[in-house]
């Protein structure tokens, strides 16, 4: 009895030691620095103002490309053909990079792959301001399974636990992630104004020209303005303009969204000149004019070549153009068949 107490005691002890050491492990793998806390990545004393240019690859397929600079007051996708930017993604993107912090993981070279964080499997994210120089240069790893993600500083083997998952923003998932796509980061809205705002919508098709044009209601009271929320289309030669059938045309041009941005190198192959097939004018209460032109089709895609008047080319569905151009003869009301007059007549 009193050997198996001894031999009890004795594993006890081994318990508690290999307990210990497990704690005193687990504390310096998890430990942030010295002290605690969080350690800064990327510091907060930059200005995102003056980041001129954001650059994001994949360090597997570095010719992937996708480039954001500034533009005036904007952004546009350079690695796109300029296409304009989706300002809220950049600037959250920029929200969430400068004054980035983490808890550092790892700082073993040998880890780095496991999580994908080394210069080939990771994703490179620079911050470059006016000139070229940078301002900062992470590799983005992959998602921690307790949200976030793994991020550290190029030339440091340091790895870092962050709330943000930057890899999303880029459309990065899975194990083994597709290189980024710059169409992502495109703000593919065209044109959106308010069908209250509009006056006129003049259609150019290769057969006819239809002319829509508003009749609001005025109120009574002297210098009232019109009610724009309220209208009939004025009758053309043709005769009366059924409110319904044209609303539904002023509908499908007032929000329009690119499917696919072209290079605009090729827009003389695309049918956008002078005898494009369709135009479309849409006039403002302001004066102004939006003109948006569509050209030739791609059969196997089903989607149209079009441009907003000087900009840049893109595609469009088909189905969408087919609810924009409508001929003459389909906007006249219906004509509602009168019952006969009469019945039978009785023999006598």
């Amino acid at each position: 009895m009193t050997g198996m107490k001894r031999t009890l005691i004795i594993l006890a002890a081994i318990f508690v030691v290999l307990l210990v050491l497990s704690q005193v492990t687990s504390r310096r793998r998890l430990a942030t620095t010295e002290g605690g806390g969080f350690v800064e990545i990327i510091p907060a004393t930059i200005d995102a103002g003056e980041i001129e240019s954001l650059r994001g690859w994949l360090g597997s397929a570095p010719d992937t490309l996708v480039e954001i600079k500034r533009s005036g007051d904007g952004w546009i996708v350079a690695s796109l053909y300029g296409w304009p930017a989706q300002e809220n993604r950049v600037t959250q993107l920029l929200e969430d990079a400068v004054g980035l912090s983490g808890e550092i993981r790892s700082s073993n070279e040998d880890v780095l792959k496991d999580y994908e964080i080394d210069d080939e499997n990771g994703f490179h994210l620079v911050g470059r301001r006016t000139g070229g120089s940078e301002l900062f240069h992470v590799i983005l790893g992959k998602s921690s399974p307790r949200g976030g993600s793994f991020v550290r500083t190029a030339g440091s083997n340091d790895v870092y636990a962050v709330s943000e998952s930057f890899r999303s923003s880029f459309g990065l998932f899975g194990d083994v992630p597709s290189p980024p796509e710059s169409n992502r980061w495109a703000n593919r809205e065209v044109l959106n104004v308010d069908r209250n705002d509009v006056d006129k919508v003049v259609l150019t098709m290769p057969d006819e020209t239809v002319v829509l044009e508003k009749l609001f209601e005025t109120p009574e009271e002297e210098g009232a303005s019109p009610d724009r929320a309220s209208w009939t289309w004025l009758a053309d030669e043709t005769g009366e303009i059924d409110k319904t059938k044209a609303d539904r045309v002023l509908n499908s041009f007032c929000r329009l969204h690119a499917a696919e941005v072209l290079d605009p190198a090729g827009i003389d192959t695309l049918g956008l000149g002078d005898d494009a097939a369709h135009i479309g004018e849409l006039t403002l209460s302001d004066g102004s004019v939006e003109r948006l032109i569509f050209g030739g089709t791609n059969e196997a895609t089903k989607k149209v070549y079009f441009a907003k008047d000087g900009g840049m080319p893109a595609t469009i569905h088909q189905t969408t153009v087919d609810r924009m151009f409508v001929a003459r003869s389909e906007l006249s009301p219906d004509v509602k068949e009168e019952p006969a007059e009469g019945g039978a007549e009785e023999d006598d």
